[in-house]
């Protein structure tokens, strides 16, 4: 399984969230290159936004994330299933937070939204959600 964690961001909070989101990438994939939870998801996408201080215009457009899906494979042009999470995170806030406070407001988020399994797998796939987010919440608890 891949980890793929990623930042929809304004233009002042960019660079910040981006290397947040890469670092968190960088940790967590090679606990899971080898890991299989069942079948249906080749990949875990992590996706923070913060485009704006109203929770309104953060939450535009991330239902897209936030949801069992397909994507091609820019790289091999195969099509994989791929399960994603969002964050949504005010830009006001951000912009208060520094690098650590930044990394801790992600890290607490994911573990919260990984106990909130709102996602819908089709369930022809044998997915073990359960461990699969224990494991990626004992790694983030450590990040």
């Amino acid at each position: 399984m891949r980890i793929r964690c990623t930042a929809i961001t304004d233009a002042d909070v960019g660079n910040r969230l981006g290397k947040a989101a890469y670092e968190l990438q960088e940790y967590l994939a090679p606990y899971f290159v080898d890991d299989c939870f069942g079948e249906g998801v080749d990949i875990f996408m992590f996706v923070v936004i913060s485009v704006d201080s109203d929770p309104v215009e953060n939450e535009k457009g991330s239902n897209r994330y936030n949801r069992y899906s397909r994507i091609k494979n820019l790289k091999t042009g195969m099509t994989e299933r791929c399960l994603g999470r969002v964050l949504l995170l005010g830009l006001s806030k951000v912009l208060l937070m520094n690098e650590k406070e930044l990394q801790n407001s992600i890290t607490t988020g994911l573990i919260q939204r990984l106990k909130d399994p709102d996602v819908k797998i089709p369930k022809k796939f044998k997915f073990d959600y359960a461990s699969f987010s224990e494991k990626l919440c004992s790694l983030l608890v450590n990040f």
